[in-house]
Formats: C-alpha cells, structure tokens, sequence
C-alpha cells in the first residue's frame, strides 16, 4: 500500500515538473496591431496659382460646416453721369447777301440782267433733337430743323437804272439725322425751302423788265462739324435743290423752264459760354436754269445763272 501511495506522488510530480517546462509549455502569441497610416502629405502651394473652380453641383458639407457666401465686390465712389448729345440748337444773326442773275443766248437782247449789291438780312435757324432731352441712343440723333430769313429795306435796279421795289424772303424746313463720330458729328437733312425775291414787274407787257422768282425746292443738305478745339469747331456744309416752282419767271417768261441748284459753305463756331457759341458762315448757292422756249414764244434765251453770296454772324445757343 505505501509502495502504491509512493509511485502515484512519483508520477504527480513527474508532470508537475513537465508543465512547468518552458520547452513544452505552449507560449500565446502577442495581438496583431493595425500599422499606422501616414497622412497624406500637405499640397504644393504655387504662388500666383488659380484655385480649382468649384463644382456647380457643389453643396453644403453634411459632414461639416456649411460654405461660406462670397460677397460681390462694391464699386465705390460715385456713379458716372451720361452725357447726352445736344438736343436743341437755335441761331439767331444778321446776314449780308449779294444776288446777280444773268441769262445766256439771249437772241434778241431784250432781257436785262441783274445784280442786288449787298443787302441786309435777318435769319433765325433751329434744330431740335427730341430724343436726346433723356437718352444717348440712336434716337436722340433723329431731329427737326427750321429756319427763315428775310432782307430789310432793299430795293433793286437793273442795267437801265431803273429800280423796282423789292422783297425777299426765305423759308426752309425738314428732317435731320445726326451720325456721331468721336468728337465731330455729321448731319444729314431732306425737307422743302422758299427762296423768294419778289419785284414789281413794268406796266409795259413789251418789258421783261426783272422777273420775280419764287424757288421752292426739295432739299438735300450734307453738313460736318469738326471739332479742333474745345472751344473751336469748323463749320462745312453743302446742299442740292430740285425747283418744282419758279414763280414769276415761268408764269410770264419762259413756261418750260427747269433746273437745279446747289450750295456750298463753310465757316467756323467759336464758344462763348457754357451754352453759346458765335458762328460765321459763309455761303454760295447757285441756281443754273434751262429756259425751253418753244416756237413763237415772244423771249427767247437759253438759260439763266442766278446767284447768291452771303456772309452771315449768329449767335447759337446749344444745349
């Protein structure tokens, strides 16, 4: 019994010993760690660089706070005025006017020519711009114009002497286009005008005597102002003229008559005032006329030249 109690601690001690080997003994393995990951790294700043335009699809952050708003820039300072182009323009001045009318092929040499030495006119122009008092468009170049003028205290004589009573009168109208171009502007107008001289024919019905004419004709005007100065612009203008009457002439002389005129000026506008300028023009029209006389007629010429030359002074107001 002692010999069975003996040999069962024997063998409790043998595997004692053996489960305290560090040879058999199983060892645990330590716990697996995740490596870190290493951030990424920070960008390249290049100087003068754009920034990425931002996705137009681009929304709040649900994960964070929302975009912030950029503002508009503010202009400062204050706004800049328009400058409208002129709108009304009105002259008044006194003019002096020489008129000399000759025929040509005067067969018979019965019709007498004629010259009027410089004789004193009063004239007032006007031109208006509507649309110009509120806009700069195109419609602030589409005007009016208007203008009369008449002589004072004439009197005319032919190469005779004799010497008839006298009245002149003058009167024109239309539309007006204005073309801006830079500074200067050009304009351009079609409208009708009355250019009277009016003589008290002789008595005697074997006397030409001087014919009154009566001008009325449908007008083209072609006018620039070129600006030098500030204060300084050149004046030049032109216009054409188809008579549809004659008056006088071809009520009494020559029934067939026809023709057409032309003009040519020029001058200068210099500023004396925020709002006025003084203008000097001068101004050379002629009339050139074929007669058409037809068989039996009692005058019988070719054509006539009637002239006018005038040099005027106004004062403008421009606004």
């Amino acid at each position: 019994m002692n010999r069975t109690l003996l040999a069962v601690g024997v063998v409790s001690l043998a595997l004692g010993s053996l489960a305290a080997s560090p040879a058999i003994a199983q060892r645990r393995r330590p716990a697996r760690v995740a490596p870190a990951r290493r951030a990424p790294p920070p960008p390249i700043e290049v100087p003068g660089a754009l920034a990425p335009p931002a996705s137009l699809n681009e929304g709040p952050d649900p994960f964070g706070e929302p975009p912030t708003p950029i503002a508009p820039p503010v202009l400062s300072g204050p706004p800049v005025p328009i400058v409208l182009p002129v709108a009304l323009d009105v002259a008044v001045g006194v003019q002096l006017t020489h008129r000399a009318l000759r025929w040509s092929d005067d067969i018979f040499g019965e019709l007498r020519p004629y010259t009027l030495p410089l004789a004193p006119w009063i004239t007032l122009d006007a031109t208006w711009f509507p649309g110009a008092h509120g806009t700069d468009g195109w419609l602030a170049h589409l005007g009016l114009y208007a203008g009369v003028g008449f002589a004072v205290g004439i009197s005319s004589s032919d190469s005779l002497g004799r010497t008839y009573d006298t009245a002149a009168l003058d009167l024109r109208g239309g539309l007006r286009g204005r073309l801006p171009v830079g500074p200067h502007s050009l304009l351009v107008g079609a409208g009708v005008e009355l250019r009277q001289f009016t003589l008290h024919p002789p008595d005697d019905p074997n006397d030409p005597g001087v014919p009154s004419v009566s001008y009325a004709s449908a007008t083209l005007d072609v006018d620039a102002r070129l600006r030098l100065t500030p204060g300084l612009a050149l004046l030049l203008g032109s216009s054409a003229a188809l008579p549809f009457q004659l008056g006088d002439l071809a009520d009494r002389l020559f029934p067939n008559v026809s023709g057409a005129a032309v003009e040519l000026r020029g001058g200068v506008a210099w500023a004396i005032g925020s709002h006025l300028e003084l203008r000097a023009v001068a101004a050379y029209r002629r009339f050139f006329l074929a007669l058409n006389p037809s068989p039996g007629d009692r005058w019988v010429a070719g054509g006539l030249v009637d002239e006018f030359a005038s040099l005027s002074l106004a004062v403008a107001f421009r606004r």
